[in-house]
């Protein structure tokens, strides 16, 4: 049963990073990162449960989880301060807020093209669980 578990969380996260390409598309990588946290608790019960030696898998699943979450968060923050309303006639104000929105969505996108470097090391890991 647990192998079937981890076929099906593995398959999960092929179809998670296939669906989401190359682009940035912030939604689509959420998707990867909870296929990935998936995968990964269904990794740490087969370490728990079987003794399996999958310490290193676990350790890659984890920085690809982390990077993912970090680009959902600036996203989300992105979002937020573009929202925000500013006070009529405050230019300083405003050019402010689109100066913040730009940065967080650079950093976004810089975590992205990390995360692709890092992408076929997450459909190893998803094809070896």
């Amino acid at each position: 049963m647990l192998a079937r578990r981890l076929r099906h969380r593995a398959a999960g996260v092929r179809r998670a990073v296939a669906a989401a390409g190359t682009l940035y598309a912030p939604e689509a990588l959420h998707h990867v990162r909870i296929a990935t946290k998936k995968l990964r608790y269904s990794l740490e019960l087969a370490r728990d449960v079987a003794g399996a030696p999958v310490r290193a898998m676990i350790a890659s699943l984890t920085d690809v989880q982390d990077r993912l979450g970090r680009i959902h968060d600036l996203h989300v923050l992105e979002q937020r301060v573009r929202a925000m309303a500013w006070p009529e006639g405050r230019r300083r104000a405003a050019n402010g807020r689109t100066a913040l929105a730009e940065a967080l969505e650079g950093e976004s996108r810089a975590q992205h093209a990390a995360f692709l470097a890092r992408r076929a090391d997450l459909l190893a890991v998803a094809r070896q669980a």
